[in-house]
């Protein structure tokens, strides 16, 4: 019986849990009785993301004549096919400032400005990933940290104007 083109479904089998850890640097400072500022640096760093490098994918890398039957783990299987590993990294930095008002009677104003920076080499899996696959996930010394760089759901510059 020949299995070409059967597709595999596997989950790493030393399934690491994922982790998340912060931080964050906060001052402020109170400008007149009504009036204060505050500047902060906050980041959060996560561990051993879940990841979709796929399975029996090229292990070499070589030019795009070659018979890449012959580079595969399990060549008689379909290429591509759905596999979870906890490979991933990701790291969030942000500079996060805020200006408070507060007038007579309840009035105040908040003005927020948040610029920060994400770099993963994960996808969102919430959102339907960001990354559309990696270049070389199962090539030894490359693997899917070459794709490591911006995420898809970086937001660089956020600003809030709010009043109540």
């Amino acid at each position: 019986m020949n299995a070409s083109g059967l597709a595999l479904r596997g989950i790493q089998f030393n399934y690491k849990t994922p982790y998340s850890m912060s931080g964050n640097l906060t001052l402020q400072y109170q400008l007149t009785p009504t009036l204060s500022v505050q500047a902060g640096y906050v980041t959060s760093m996560g561990r051993h993301l879940e990841t979709s490098p796929a399975a029996t994918n090229v292990t070499t890398i070589t030019d795009n004549n070659a018979n890449q039957a012959n580079l595969v783990q399990f060549a008689d299987f379909g290429r591509g096919s759905s596999y979870a590993a906890t490979q991933g990294n990701s790291h969030y930095h942000a500079l996060q400032t805020k200006v408070e008002k507060s007038y007579g009677n309840g009035l105040n104003f908040l003005a927020a400005y948040t610029f920060s920076k994400t770099l993963s080499d994960a996808g969102d899996l919430l959102n339907g990933g960001s990354v559309q696959g990696y270049r070389a996930p199962s090539v030894p010394g490359l693997g899917i940290h070459l794709d490591y760089g911006l995420a898809g759901f970086d937001i660089r510059n956020v600003f809030h104007l709010s009043g109540g």
